[in-house]
């Protein structure tokens, strides 16, 4: 068994293997006939991403390329050095014949989860079986006023279970490990992730696989989003800049290597503009676009920037806009034709006449329909950490706040010192509170007698496979021995007796019987090693990286091979032994990723059946069995009290919240300015020994730089590293305040709610012996439950926004506080020339970083970070539309309505009582389908631990 994701994950050993995987590049074209593609593109409809989906509204995709030197720089640049064990099934499967898979994750079953129980359709048929009775009731009677509407727009409420806010999950590596092989592997979709018709790897954007899209009719659907106008400015003059830079600014200093990286930076940049723009006459031909470019390199006026720009948007200006960007939607019954609708837009069919716009897009998102694990998360395939292209690195950086949990993947014969691994868990291990796994790929890989070896002497027990290797060794002996005692009783020209022949036959029989039983023996003794390496990895991995995790957690590890799942889904042998279903981890690694999702969708499932339906119900009681009171302004007023408080409760929560975070981290902050700015001049000085050229790069490149011979760094975490080590003591000691405060203020409108009855019947007692007190008591419990339910689901959207603003504070992005003050600059630097350049940009970044305390870029991070912390407290708490307030709100003008309509005089109309009554006919028929649903779900969370 492969090693486990997570301990508490397990795969029941009786469930059959895991779903299809394939291979990844192989070239692809749909065999049929073109004549369904009219039908296939659907380009009048464009999908419109669901609003709890689009975190970035970023999506992206693998783009297809027209031309390998239009990707000189991209992140595939040296895979070749990895060997994919996904090349050698590239065969495995075509799109058109998915439905001849031998395995599919449809074999599999569940992980233990009461969410995926058998029992929890019939609870929710259960549940929303009453609303529908309800409604279809209550719609006779749309008229009968406003009692009516309320209880008929509760019940269209209920119509379904509320849906979580889906997952995602970023994979995160270097290029050719395995990302794509893996995502297509934990679908169970053959090629999903595979280069559109290049036949090569291009994950150079992000690239989102999630559920289908609403009104999505088809199995496979993309949508295209294309650079807005700004984003279309910065990519130009990127471009522009890698293209100058090599042909204008050669530096005799710069070594070998980093002049061939500035040469394919140049050709790239020259050769995606040239596509871009081939239909103008300045662009017709390589020679016209070259003497256009060389023509304005000094110009200072940007007039050919202004240019490209104006092109580059007419070129898009029949595009549907979705939040400022244009978009395009495709969908199709393969991946196949999907890729067909694709390929003409992401570049991948070359054209000599017509613009390629792939330079323009952004990212795309593909809808999938039938993938256990896209219904329930969204997988986000970036581009590899090894990418040096400005423009995708800041998209990555960017991608991964709107991530939940992050898979660094990696081969498994290099993870342990893998400097990329070390540095994700290391970067983000803490900030994503320990939601980071570690993904080894190639895990058949390397098996031999040295491996054995090296496990031995690590101290591992692999007697085992000594025994095993030792019986393999005799039986072989054995089976040749045989084999040509059997040859030799054939060549015999004798005629044979029918004893002789038994015999032969016998002979025969055994031989077959040997071989079959040899390779069992050579199945087990491979997948004994490869048990033993992958349990010695994870050991290793996490003696190594769980310090970088939060205290008492331990780091998730999976060891898969998508080569050998991909054979066995496929029903094909490898050469060599092949890996049971399990072996390959790749259902462990599906079970872990179902398991992710699951608490918060049975907790949602719970909200809705006892506290949604709760509240429903008894509000329904109080409606149907209503007895008028003299309507009293005073008892109304008292009902009011929790909606009247409101405001003065959470402007406490407000005062509160700015004290703290003044008194804590802001002060902290205030008496580490002098360790922060001593310890960013002492890192200057250590750079002032680096050679001219490579101080040059640095700055060119905003403080980020890296080659082969000079390690990928950054000046300004590095600037910033003193507050990045400090931080973490006052900034727990700020989240404990603000998880105070959000209890004291839960726990004050708790008591609000809880006082009216009470308050009600001191101020009027004879009034209040006419309510329904036990009733109303009831309600408001369950609003109580409702309430609390409110704040739990504001915890997470909040601290991952708080996540994001730390990672602001310490990691180098153009969102980055720190990095925003150097910026200019940098930029400053970057036009300076002649000689002595690198020592006066030197000056410049020490005067920039030596700055009295009220202009220091410092001070200026404590700012920033106050102002951020104040509106994002502001958003989650009473702004925004979903805000913790409003969400209050609802429930105290809900609690409100209740007493309206029993505290009031009115004449009821006819169709308000025919409705009422109706109601209170079937009221008892509804209570018990509700008990039935709680008592089923309560059954269902019982067969579960936790």
């Amino acid at each position: 068994m492969a090693t486990s994701p997570l301990d508490d994950v397990e795969m029941d050993d009786s469930s059959p293997p895991p779903p299809s995987i394939l291979g990844k590049r192989k070239r692809e074209y749909d065999e049929d006939s073109d004549e369904d593609n009219d039908e296939d593109n659907n380009e009048g409809t464009l999908f419109i991403p669901d609003e709890s989906d689009m975190s970035l509204v970023v999506y992206g995709t693998k783009s297809a390329r027209d031309d390998d030197i239009l990707h000189a720089d991209s992140e595939d640049e040296g895979e070749a050095d990895i060997v994919d064990d996904e090349e050698s099934v590239d065969g495995a499967l075509d799109d058109d014949d998915d439905d001849q898979d031998v395995y599919t994750e449809s074999t599999e079953s569940y992980p233990g989860y009461a969410i995926y129980d058998q029992a929890i359709p019939a609870v929710k048929d259960q549940l929303t079986n009453i609303s529908q009775t309800v409604l279809a009731l209550l719609q006779a009677h749309g008229d009968g006023g406003k009692h009516v509407e309320t209880h008929l727009n509760a019940a269209k409420a209920l119509e379904e279970v509320p849906s979580t806010k889906r997952l995602r999950v970023a994979l995160i590596g270097n290029a050719g490990v395995g990302k794509s092989s893996t995502l297509n592997a934990i679908t169970d979709i053959a090629n999903l992730a595979k280069s559109l018709a290049s036949g090569m790897s291009c994950t150079n954007l992000p690239t989102e696989y999630r559920n289908p899209f609403t009104d999505q009719s088809k199995p496979y659907a993309a949508i295209i989003r294309y650079h807005d106008s700004k984003g279309i400015k910065r990519l130009l003059a990127d471009y522009a800049k890698d293209y100058y830079l090599f042909e204008f600014e050669f530096d005799e200093d710069w070594d070998e290597e980093t002049c061939q990286m500035f040469n394919k930076r140049s050709k790239t940049a020259f050769n995606t503009l040239h596509m871009l723009f081939r239909d103008l006459e300045e662009f017709s031909t390589r020679e016209a676009a070259e003497e256009y470019l060389q023509k304005h390199h000094m110009d200072t006026s940007g007039q050919a920037l202004k240019f490209m720009h104006q092109a580059c948007l007419e070129m898009l200006q029949n595009k549907r806009v979705i939040d400022g960007e244009p978009s395009e939607s495709y969908q199709a019954a393969s991946l196949a034709k999907l890729r067909k609708q694709i390929d003409p837009v992401m570049g991948s069919i070359s054209s000599s006449d017509q613009p390629a716009l792939w330079p323009l897009v952004k990212h795309i998102s593909i809808g999938v329909q039938g993938s256990r694990v896209l219904d329930v998360m969204t997988l986000i395939d970036l581009p590899g950490s090894s990418d040096n292209n400005e423009s995708r690195a800041e998209l990555v950086k960017e991608y991964i706040k709107t991530c939940d949990y992050i898979w660094v993947v990696a081969p498994i014969s290099r993870v342990i010192d893998d400097g990329t691994t070390f540095n994700m868990v290391h970067r983000y291990g803490k900030l994503f509170r320990g939601r980071i796994m570690v993904v080894t790929t190639h895990s058949d890989a390397d098996i031999d007698s040295k491996l054995v070896a090296h496990l031995r002497d690590q101290g591992l027990d692999v007697q085992r496979w000594y025994e095993l290797n030792n019986k393999c060794k005799e039986e072989v002996k054995k089976i040749k021995q045989l084999d040509e005692e059997n040859k030799r009783a054939r060549r015999k020209k004798s005629r044979q007796t029918k004893s002789t022949m038994l015999d032969t036959q016998g002979k025969e029989d055994e031989l077959i019987a040997r071989r079959k039983a040899l390779r069992i023996d050579e199945l087990l003794r491979f997948e004994i090693i490869v048990q033993a390496r992958n349990r010695y990895v994870t050991d290793q991995l996490r003696l190594m990286l769980n310090g970088h995790l939060p205290k008492g957690t331990t780091l998730a590890v999976s060891c898969i091979s998508t080569s050998h799942y991909a054979a066995i889904k496929a029903g094909r042998s490898m050469h060599g032994c092949r890996l049971s279903a399990n072996g390959t981890g790749v259902p462990a690694l599906r079970a872990h990723a179902l398991a992710l999702p699951a608490p918060g969708v049975l907790q949602a499932l719970e909200q809705y059946c006892f506290e949604d339906f709760n509240v429903f119900l008894k509000n329904a009681q109080l409606w149907v069995k209503t007895t008028n009171l003299d309507r009293r302004a005073e008892l109304l007023e008292l009902a009011k009290v929790p909606l009247k408080n409101l405001d003065g409760r959470f402007e406490l929560r407000v005062v509160s919240f700015r004290d703290g975070l003044k008194n804590g981290l802001v002060n902290a902050l205030h008496q580490h300015f002098d360790v922060a700015r001593e310890s960013a001049l002492k890192v200057l000085n250590q750079k002032r020994k680096k050679h001219p050229s490579t101080i040059r790069a640095f700055v060119r490149k905003h403080g980020n730089h890296s080659t082969k011979l000079c390690p990928k760094e950054s000046w300004n975490e590095q600037f910033v590293k003193s507050i990045t080590d400090f931080i973490d003591q006052p900034w727990e000691a700020f989240e404990n305040h603000r998880t105070q405060s959000m209890d004291q203020l839960k726990d004050a409108l708790i008591q609000d709610m809880r006082n009216i009855l009470p308050d009600i019947a001191k101020e009027h007692p004879l009034s209040s012996k006419a309510l329904p007190t036990a009733r109303l008591a009831g309600l408001i419990e369950a609003q109580v439950g409702a309430l609390s339910n409110i704040f739990q689901k504001n915890l997470h959207p909040y601290s991952k926004d708080l996540r994001n603003i730390r990672m602001d504070v310490t990691q180098d992005s153009k969102e980055n506080y720190f990095s925003r003050t150097i910026l200019p600059v940098y930029e400053e630097c970057d036009v300076d020339k002649g000689s002595g350049v690198v020592q006066r940009c030197l000056a410049k970044l020490e005067a920039h970083l030596a700055k009295p305390r009220s202009e220091s870029p410092f001070t200026k991070i404590a700012r920033s970070l106050t102002i951020a912390l104040i509106k994002n407290n502001a958003k989650h708490t009473s702004t925004a539309e979903g805000s913790l307030k409003k969400g209050v709100e609802t429930i105290f003008e809900s609690l409100y309505a209740a007493f309206d309509r029993l505290i009031e005089v009115t004449v009821e109309e006819p169709e308000e009582r025919a409705a009422r009554e109706g109601l209170q006919n079937i009221l008892g028929t509804l209570e018990e389908a509700h008990r039935v649903a709680e008592d089923l779900l309560k059954g269902v969370k019982g067969r579960y631990p936790g």
